[in-house]
């Protein structure tokens, strides 16, 4: 009951500070500028839903190439509706993606195996993470090569370079040396708790979960390459969505610009990802990245204001989807 409360309470927490930093950063941007900017987006905003559209069928289109058992694989709209449902749980709650993609794995396994369910999801955010790395890599490569303005930005820019290049070695190690990291943590496991139930209960399931990552590395290798350059095309078209609302709201035409911003817009996922929408963060940090390229700080805030409204768009169709799927799966289970 305690621990309920405590998540209550830090659910609650996390929605208002991040009012509080969102509303800050509105106030210092100018609310009515941001309202003119925005009114200026037009018919433009059709354009990002359908590009985010896009976004959505290209990474559902990854989860589907990742389970490789074609005799078990659910439809496509079927794990369409699925991502969005997940989608909406990370963007609302304190839990963020841990809630979002658990949420994913369960209602993927009315359909498959718990291990296959586990092993598709899993396989697609490590693909996604993969290209976003080499994504960001790029950005991070243009500031450098482009002249940095401060010290602190520079250090900044060479800490997540270095970060990220050992992310990227770190996981082609063990990918390519079949380095069975699950199956040593449940060894350790055995030898430090051997009463562990959940272990027992899962042990297998771990192990074929284990097994059908290393299948897709070694034995899909086209279909690997295959999904890294749709998930590196998923990038690109957040790069297109800066674009088209820095175009149309400030009339900014730098696709440099659109490419950095949206290369910090990975970032700052990452960062803000247990904060529900990334209230404030996302505005605050393209405040700042826009001030760093010599441009207002009101025009990084409407951009993010509105990749925010788009956003709200897919987490309500998400929210429609909710009662439809897991009512039916909870029945199922009970």
């Amino acid at each position: 009951m305690r621990l309920h409360a405590n998540r209550r309470t830090l659910w609650v927490a996390s929605w208002i500070i991040g009012l509080g930093l969102f509303a800050l950063v509105i106030k210092q941007a100018g609310i009515n500028m941001l309202v003119v900017q925005l009114r200026h987006l037009g018919w433009s905003f059709g354009l990002l839903i359908l590009l985010s559209g896009g976004r959505h069928i290209l990474r559902t289109a990854a989860w589907f190439a990742c389970v490789t058992a074609e005799e078990l694989k659910p439809k496509f709209l079927r794990l369409f509706e699925i991502r969005l449902i997940g989608d909406a749980a990370t963007d609302l709650t304190l839990a963020g993606p841990l809630l979002g993609e658990g949420l994913k794995v369960w209602l993927a396994s009315a359909q498959l195996p718990t291990a296959y369910s586990l092993s598709s999801v899993v396989l697609e955010n490590l693909m996604y993470a993969l290209a976003a790395s080499y994504f960001v890599l790029s950005g991070l490569a243009v500031v450098l090569l482009t002249g940095v303005r401060s010290r602190e930005l520079g250090v900044f820019v060479t800490a997540c370079a270095v970060l990220l290049i050992l992310f990227i070695l770190f996981l082609s190690y063990l990918l390519r040396q079949r380095q069975r990291v699950v199956s040593r943590m449940v060894k350790w496991s055995k030898q430090h708790y051997a009463s562990w139930r959940w272990r027992e209960r899962h042990e297998e399931s771990l192990k074929r979960f284990e097994a059908s990552v290393e299948d897709f590395y070694h034995n899909h290798r086209r279909l690997f390459y295959y999904v890294f350059i749709g998930e590196m095309a998923t990038n690109l078209t957040g790069v297109a969505e800066a674009y088209i609302i820095l175009k149309a709201t400030s009339g900014h035409e730098s696709f440099v610009a659109a490419y950095l911003l949206e290369a910090l817009n990975r970032i700052i996922t990452i960062a803000c990802a247990f904060i529900p929408l990334r209230l404030g963060g996302d505005e605050g940090s393209t405040a700042l990245m826009m001030r760093a390229l010599g441009s207002r700080g009101v025009d990084g805030v409407s951009l993010a204001l509105a990749r925010k409204l788009r956003t709200i768009v897919w987490v309500s169709l998400g929210l429609y989807l909710m009662p439809q799927d897991i009512v039916p799966r909870q029945s199922k289970a009970a």
